[in-house]
């Protein structure tokens, strides 16, 4: 028996701590399969130390009276963790002997190497300006007031349900899969740039370089921010992308870093709804300054974007 454990912090400001249980059981197939069971959500009231979180941790599996059966603990990677599976280790569970029963999740970590990969390219990053120092126009002042943290982010979740709505309309799409979200606090940002190795020089007949995707990144943030927060621009982009039979949902969807695949997500929004955008952008009043409007070669490394991201969307 494995014990799950993952806190995140609700809209309203509410630490919790989540527990599921993972065993293997005999199934009517004639095999094990595995199974997963939610065994209590607390709210945290203190400073989320390593001792806390450890006891918090053993009342729970007390009350239940499973603390003999767990034979490991499956976490995110961050440091705090590893104290806390330390003060565990205290508690002499029969089967829990400490670090070497800890569980670091792989897909945490797989996440989080997308993130250092797309770092490089300017993602999850504010652009002022895809040309240059400063902002240039009202347009893009507009847009970086906007763009403030919402509390929704904190928690928000991809359903499977509103993905698959999204991957279903790409081919080799992976619809039927369940997608991973993850919150992560600037101090569970482990892996740096320097972490990487054996990367490739970049030369100028290349389709793309890291400039150039920075550029394009943040036109599609710039477009994806003005459609969520001025609902008159999200107004005309609806009725263009009826217009032009654009596919549902209409929308951009936010590139925020506390979402697993994110990314890959906004880029398939921007590709379903691309004929809209071409055109909304043009409207001097709704539309994006002319910094931010977008061409066919930003298109073209929209989808080539998603054919490397899906894999990591079908992993997570």
């Amino acid at each position: 028996m494995y014990l799950g454990l993952d806190a995140w912090q609700s809209p309203n400001g509410f630490d919790i701590l989540g527990t599921v249980i993972y065993r293997l059981v005999w199934g009517g197939s004639g095999d094990y399969e595995l199974e997963s069971m939610p065994l209590d959500f607390v709210r945290l009231k203190e400073r989320h130390t390593s001792e806390y979180l450890a006891e918090t941790v053993r009342q729970i599996v007390e009350k239940f009276g499973v603390q003999h059966k767990i034979c490991g603990i499956v976490t995110n990677n961050t440091t705090n963790n590893q104290k806390m599976v330390n003060e565990i280790k205290k508690f002499k569970w029969t089967r829990f002997k400490g670090k070497v029963h800890w569980v670091q999740c792989f897909a945490h970590i797989l996440n989080l190497i997308v993130q250092v990969i797309l770092r490089r390219f300017g993602s999850y990053n504010k652009e002022r300006n895809t040309e240059g120092g400063g902002c240039n126009s009202d347009k893009d002042k507009e847009l970086d007031d906007l763009d403030q943290d919402e509390p929704e982010h904190q928690i928000q979740l991809y359903s499977q349900t509103s993905v698959s709505i999204i991957l279903a309309n790409f081919p080799n799409d992976s619809a039927n899969h369940n997608i991973a979200a993850e919150l992560i606090e600037e101090d569970e940002l482990e892996l740096e740039n320097e972490d990487i190795n054996d990367l490739s020089d970049e030369d100028k007949c290349d389709a793309y370089t890291s400039q150039s995707c920075k550029k394009t990144l943040a036109k599609f943030r710039a477009i994806a921010l003005k459609l969520k927060k001025l609902p008159n621009s999200k107004a005309l982009f609806v009725e263009i992308c009826q217009e032009e039979n654009c596919t549902k949902p209409h929308s951009v969807e936010r590139d925020v870093r506390t979402r697993w695949n994110s990314t890959l997500v906004q880029l398939t929004s921007i590709q379903q709804c691309s004929p809209a955008i071409l055109e909304w952008q043009k409207d001097k009043q709704h539309g994006t300054s002319r910094a931010y409007h977008i061409n066919q070669n930003n298109l073209d490394l929209a989808r080539d974007l998603v054919n490397i991201l899906e894999p990591f969307y079908d992993i997570t």
